[in-house]
């Protein structure tokens, strides 16, 4: 107990008294961000002696910061080989600059309301901020059926770049609407809301409670197994054409 108790305080004293100094290498060397910052022996410059430290101890004294749009994330690095010798992941806002807009627009195959830097429209600077920051830009709506005919759809804005940036669905939304049950199959249906006028696209798949009508009944009724019967809520009139949506066994037992 007393040998391994002397090893282990000369090992440490050994390392206390031992000249170190710290370097930067880069575990990848095809890849910036792999740079880790080490404490090494002077001597034999990590022969003897390598630890992982915090980054901030390798930050030269010239760093400057930059803005990598594929990741959307602000670097400070060093100024001679931009980010061979140091690289550091630090606050976005340190990459902002001084004139900025805000504008509907889509980045790295996202759609949404950017913050993005005026001269290269966000190749430099963006950051996603909330979409009432880009209140104004709605001046062009278009709404698209979805392709697989199943009544929905998507709303775009057309943005000052003339692209069209997909937002959300409530700003396609016209003032007066109305819901449309419309049954997929025997047994299923589906509830939208759509544009009273069907002038204007618009649709949207609601909850089946907006489509309930006043006078319902609840039966079983037998799906493509004659063995397995579920309880049903359908409309009186036409049994099922109107509104048709399963309910729990007790409602049909009342």
């Amino acid at each position: 107990m007393k040998i391994i108790f002397f090893f282990l305080f000369f090992t440490q004293s050994a390392q206390a008294n031992m000249k170190t100094k710290f370097t930067w290498k880069l575990v990848d060397a095809n890849e910036m961000s792999s740079g880790t910052c080490f404490e090494v022996d002077s001597k034999t410059s990590g022969q003897k002696y390598i630890s992982a430290t915090d980054k901030e101890k390798c930050k030269p004294e010239n760093t400057v910061y930059i803005f990598i749009a594929k990741v959307g994330q602000c670097f400070e690095v060093d100024e001679q080989t931009s980010g061979k010798q140091y690289f550091n992941k630090v606050n976005r806002e340190l990459c902002k600059p001084k004139k900025t807009i805000n504008l509907f627009k889509k980045i790295n195959n996202n759609d949404g309301c950017y913050e993005i830097d005026i001269e290269t429209k966000g190749l430099r600077y963006f950051d996603r901020i909330d979409s009432e920051k880009c209140q104004g830009q709605d001046k062009e709506l278009v709404f698209y059926f979805l392709p697989d005919n199943q009544g929905e759809g998507k709303c775009y804005i057309k943005n000052d770049l003339e692209e069209y940036i997909k937002v959300e669905h409530v700003k396609c939304r016209p003032s007066e609407t109305k819901f449309i049950f419309e049954r997929t199959d025997p047994l299923k249906g589906k509830c939208f809301e759509r544009a009273k006028d069907d002038k204007n696209k618009y649709s949207k798949k609601v909850s089946m409670d907006n489509c309930r009508i006043v006078k319902t009944e609840f039966v079983f009724l037998r799906d493509k197994n004659p063995k397995d019967s579920k309880c049903y809520e359908i409309d009186s009139e036409t049994k099922g054409n109107k509104f048709i949506s399963i309910a729990k066994d007790e409602k049909c037992r009342q």
